[in-house]
């Protein structure tokens, strides 16, 4: 069980932006979010 709270960027509750939406699908920071969100494990951690 983990004590953080887990994040969500597709959101637009305190702030009217989504995240995704912003960065679009052809960018760096999009890859990377979903290389680390997707694909890679990081349950040992």
């Amino acid at each position: 069980m983990s004590n953080y709270l887990d994040d969500n960027l597709n959101q637009a509750v305190l702030l009217d932006i989504n995240y995704l939406d912003v960065l679009g699908e052809n960018t760096f920071e999009y890859c990377l979010y979903t290389l680390l969100t997707h694909t890679l494990n990081f349950e040992e951690f």
